[in-house]
């Protein structure tokens, strides 16, 4: 039980310290803060006791188990959005260094119409997802899926259209 404080005092620690970085962009913050939740999110539903009638888990319940990975889904979209961020500032910097002049190196340019767009098409990636799943119960691997379907969705909307 003790393990169980110390993890969540840490998640929440580092959610504080993070927040409190002035230095740090908007985006950096919300990402950080975005991942330490879902890994907070994911111990205390991993790590809890409480069960219905039948002795099913509460988080083994239909609307819970796929509300969680349609938020798990949704939080693949959002890091697949910030590497292809990361990677098209990659792409800047190095044709700045290919002109071999000093250079400050560029931002991070986040666009909410880009962000908010595999939101739209969510509920498809979502039907997709909820067919691969082999069990009816949360686990890590099904964690793990929903959160690659929701990375990969562009990939899984062109196989489904075909």
């Amino acid at each position: 039980m003790w393990l169980i404080f110390i993890v969540i005092g840490g998640i929440l620690s580092l959610l504080l310290w993070v927040f409190q970085r002035k230095k740090l962009s908007y985006l950096i913050k919300f990402a950080t803060i975005l991942v330490l939740i879902s890994i907070l999110g994911i111990f205390i539903f991993l790590n809890t006791e409480g069960v219905f009638l039948g002795d099913v888990k509460w988080y083994d319940k239909n609307i819970v188990r796929e509300f969680i990975l349609f938020i798990m889904m949704l939080m693949g979209m959002s890091a697949r959005y910030i590497t292809i961020l990361i990677e098209q500032r990659q792409e800047k910097i190095k044709s700045l260094r290919k002109k071999k002049k000093d250079f400050e190196k560029p931002k991070i340019e986040f666009d909410v119409w880009e962000f908010s767009y595999p939101m739209f098409i969510s509920v498809i990636t979502f039907g997709v997802l909820l067919k691969q799943l082999e069990s009816n119960s949360i686990t890590i691997t099904n964690i793990v899926i929903s959160f690659q379907n929701g990375f990969f969705w562009q990939t899984l909307l062109k196989k489904e259209s075909k």
